[in-house]
This record gives C-alpha cells, structure tokens and sequence, in this order.
C-alpha cells in the first residue's frame, strides 16, 4: 500500500514549483531583487538546490547556507549574496541569525513552518531592520486545508499577541 501510494505522489513538489515560479515572476520584473529562502529540512535544501540546478535562468545563481559552516564561511557565502549576480540564499536556520542583509535583499521565503514565532521572527529579522529602504515581503508556503494550515494560523496569532503586548 505505501508504494501504490508513493507512486501516487506528483513527480515535483509543489512548494518548490510555486517558489520557481514566484522567483521567475519576480525576476522578470525587477532583475536585481534577491530572495532567503529557508526550509527547515536538509532534504528540502537539497531538493531546491535540484530545481534551482535545473533552471536555466537560476543556476548557478544561488548559494547555499547550512549548519556546520566555519565563520569564514559563512561570511565567504554572505559577500557572494551581496554582491554579484546572485539571486538566492537557499539555508537552513543556520541563516535565521548573525546576518544583516536589508541592505541587499528584502524577499523572505519559507518553505516550511517553524513551531515557534520566535523562529519565525528571526528569519524574518535578516531583511526587516533598520536600515532596510523598502518595504519587506514575507512570504509562507503552505499547503491550504492541512495542518500546515493550522500552524500557521497559530504562529500569526502568537506573533499579534506578541506585538500587542509590546505596545
């Protein structure tokens, strides 16, 4: 039963069709605009890497981010983000801290959903700081109807009740 249903399964994934996509679209509007995506698995990580690859207009324009990297690394992988013709900063978490990049990028990604806002707020936090000159956009890929659905649903509401209690 579970290879008739594996063979069930859509040969591509759709979250990474629908970021291809909104890339491309955004892309073909304003050429210089820069993405983080992040996903909360490696096998993910890999899987856009795959598409990306196989993008004619994307490949080789991306870099990749994932735990385990020297600081030099990650520092070595952040200056080709910010300069160059690179689109995309494909990364696990290990990108969701210690870097400033609203100078250069304000397109955040998600590909999965973190449990917990902070987390969320983090990642978020690479491009919307001081500094950033225009307007950051977030966005969340989920399936609708599934329990994708629900978490997200609880994150904004936890990060409302965050916001509500600063003030």
């Amino acid at each position: 039963q579970i290879k008739k249903m594996l063979r069930a399964l859509p040969e591509t994934d759709p979250k990474i069709e629908t970021l291809l996509a909104h890339v491309h679209d955004v892309l073909k509007r304003e050429p210089q605009e820069k993405f983080i995506v992040f996903t909360e698995y490696l096998d993910t990580l890999n899987a856009m890497v795959s598409a990306f690859e196989k993008s004619k207009d994307l490949s080789g324009k991306y870099v990749i981010m994932r735990g385990g990297l020297t600081g030099r690394q990650r520092r070595n992988i952040q200056e080709k983000f910010e300069t160059g013709e690179i689109r995309a900063l494909l990364s696990t978490d290990a990108a969701s801290e210690g870097l400033n990049l609203q100078r250069t990028c304000r397109r955040v990604v998600h590909m999965e959903l973190p449990w917990n806002p902070n987390r969320m707020e983090q990642r978020n936090g690479r491009v919307d700081r001081y500094g950033q000159k225009r307007k950051p956009e977030i966005r969340y890929l989920f399936y609708p109807d599934s329990p994708e659905d629900d978490v997200l649903n609880r994150i904004i509401s936890k990060m409302e009740t965050m916001e509500k209690d600063r003030i």
